[in-house]
């Protein structure tokens, strides 16, 4: 209502009552908390809001660090739901109160280490338990989920819930001397922003990313939280209101995307050459190397060219202005989904070689059927505006001659280096075969050349698909995991709504899912390369960014990835990756590769970003 002098006293009485009932660590004290934090902020008082809302999220932070392992993919994924309206006050504090108390920046930039792409988490490996060691993560799995179910059920056995929290401390100290990967998981969940600065360099800085719900306004707004060496705390900057980034298209947004997100920052960031950003929300769609400030009009859009017939000729494109000064041109940019990963090695990590063996898939038969020994490649008339979107074709999927002119020149590259090859072509390319990929058979690099696919979430208007159509299954799955995925050999049947592929003895449907992909263990595979389109985007879930073939392999535990923001023309795709892999070979370092090769598209179509932006790497 509004009364905050009334409702003061009575959230003081209810936070005593519920403190001598239940303690100070349970649900229904600190969610009563965080309300008087509210409370706090409403009446402007910045400095006891910002302790109130400290002290639930180092109890949080704990909470975090002992259950996050006892819990399921699902159970991650409600969990972050459930905290969201925590993590969103904790940037709509540092926005309104940066200025007056710029610790809120610092406890912002933790939070969002904390819930920033902890669902990408890679599994803790559960090879090589000793016998022991399982057992002490058996009882302590026990004690922690009727911990939290005790807790959750506002029991009043105080001396139980604190035997019982001992108990549990115990073994999880007995476990983390046992077992290395879990103490390394718990160390990593407290990372916090001193941490991250201890690893920059005086001429780098650490950009963390928010989006946030303002409770002034009930709107969603970015904000960027910049950490330099030489800071005290971490500086918030204001970017811009969602809704004016939802009316720019990534493919076409390269000037305009700039003063919203990149030009408040100009000030922070004086003197800096290396920059380490971790993306949130609508950004993971953003091709950041390819954002300019415009000197005159910007961005000119040319419209697409039809015959006589009305036949596409020629499609749409963006232009850029004569000699634009990209930010690929003023800084070295390197996309991470969390800068907590600076603290955990990424510099030194980076500088390993990979190991020279990889697997490539391209040349897709989708129409392949089981017996059918002799691909049936249907190609046609060459068209120089194909793209790799699943989005552009009607109904069946068509073969991407590109593909396998790409994989058989990458591969060429690689046998002439001594690299150890596999190539998975026509109707070898089946997802069986790709998935058999993994464990001890997991290659250093794994470089899939195929259609991709990512759909929104479920709309009701949209009446393009058969109900009988698989392909209305992925597009309308509750499970965004499913709604993105690869294509790989015989794959067109499901896709059509026909299960003829698999009636006729195949293994699996053709159709790689991201769900499926986060199954796998690649922690072999140290690079994916999707040269599809549109493998980089899902859907949009707050901090988690998108859930999509992104999330998949990095649950599957590959630490690289290069994807694509959107559909990328066949050719151009064909001519990056050359690129890429001829450097790949000598350098045997994915990072300075890919910006080598993205340097060079770039002076070959220095006006037409669109050719050369929509692939990012990402760590």
């Amino acid at each position: 209502m509004g009364d905050y002098k009334s409702a003061e006293p009575i959230f003081i009485k209810s936070l005593e009552i519920i403190r001598n009932a239940f303690g100070d660590k349970h649900q229904d004290y600190l969610s009563t908390l965080n309300h008087y934090g509210t409370l706090l902020l409403k009446t402007k008082r910045e400095v006891e809001a910002y302790n109130v809302l400290s002290e639930i999220f180092d109890k949080k932070s704990r909470e975090i660090s002992d259950n996050f392992e006892w819990l399921s993919d699902n159970q991650k994924e409600a969990y972050w739901k459930q905290e969201k309206e925590l993590y969103d006050k904790l940037s709509w504090l540092a926005h309104r109160s940066f200025q007056k108390v710029p610790e809120t920046a610092g406890l912002n930039y933790n939070a969002a280490l904390i819930s920033k792409s902890k669902l990408l988490e890679a599994k803790i490996s559960s090879e090589n338990y000793y016998r022991e060691v399982d057992e002490i993560r058996e009882e302590l799995a026990y004690r922690r989920r009727l911990l939290t179910k005790m807790e959750t059920e506002s029991s009043e056995e105080n001396e139980r819930l604190e035997a019982l929290r001992a108990e549990a401390d115990s073994l999880d100290k007995r476990l983390s001397l046992s077992w290395p990967e879990y103490a390394e998981q718990k160390k990593n969940l407290s990372i916090t922003w001193q941490q991250v600065q201890q690893h920059l360099d005086k001429n780098e800085v650490a950009i963390e990313f928010v989006r946030f719900q303002n409770e002034d306004d009930s709107l969603y707004y970015y904000n960027a939280l910049v950490l330099r060496k030489d800071g005290q705390q971490p500086t918030l900057i204001k970017l811009c209101m969602e809704k004016k980034l939802e009316n720019i298209s990534p493919k076409r947004g390269f000037s305009a995307f700039y003063p919203l997100i990149w030009e408040p920052m100009e000030e922070a960031l004086k003197g800096i050459t290396t920059i380490y950003y971790a993306p949130t929300g609508l950004l993971y769609n953003i091709p950041f190397p390819a954002l300019y400030a415009p000197l005159g009009k910007g961005d000119q859009l040319i419209l697409e060219k039809t015959d006589k017939r009305g036949v596409v000729t020629e499609s749409a494109k963006t232009t850029t202005e004569e000699n634009a000064k990209y930010l690929m041109d003023r800084y070295t940019l390197h996309q991470l989904t969390s800068t907590r990963y600076l603290a955990m090695g990424l510099k030194q990590k980076a500088q390993n070689p990979i190991s020279k063996d990889m697997a490539m898939v391209g040349g897709v038969n989708y129409d392949y059927l089981p017996g059918n020994n002799v691909p049936e490649l249907k190609k046609g008339k060459k068209n120089k505006n194909a793209t790799r979107s699943s989005e552009t074709a009607s109904a069946k999927l068509t073969y991407l001659e590109g593909t396998k002119t790409e994989v058989d020149q990458i591969n060429s590259t690689a046998v002439q280096n001594t690299w150890t090859t596999t190539v998975l072509s026509g109707n070898e390319a089946k997802e069986e075969k790709v998935i058999q990929l993994e464990g001890k058979e997991a290659k250093g690099i794994l470089h899939l050349a195929t259609h991709g696919y990512s759909f929104p979430e479920y709309d009701f208007n949209d009446t393009t698909i058969r109900e009988n159509s698989l392909r209305y299954n992925y597009r309308y799955s509750q499970n965004p995991m499913v709604r993105s995925g690869l294509i790989l050999a015989g794959g067109n049947w499901a896709w059509t709504g026909s299960d003829t592929l698999t009636k006729l003895g195949a293994e699996q449907n053709g159709i790689l899912t991201a769900a499926e992909v986060a199954q796998l263990n690649l922690k072999k595979t140290k690079l994916v390369v999707l040269s599809a389109c549109e493998t980089g985007l899902g859907k949009i879930d707050g901090s988690e960014g998108t859930f999509g073939l992104k999330r998949g392999f990095k649950l599957a535990g590959v630490e690289q990835m290069i994807v694509s923001l959107w559909s990328v023309p066949d050719k151009e795709t064909m001519e990056l990756m050359t690129l890429f892999y001829t450097d790949l070979t000598k350098t045997l370092n994915p990072i300075s590769s890919f910006s080598n090769a993205q340097k060079e598209m770039r002076n070959n179509y220095p006006t037409e970003p669109e050719k050369w932006a929509g692939f990012v790497l990402v760590r």
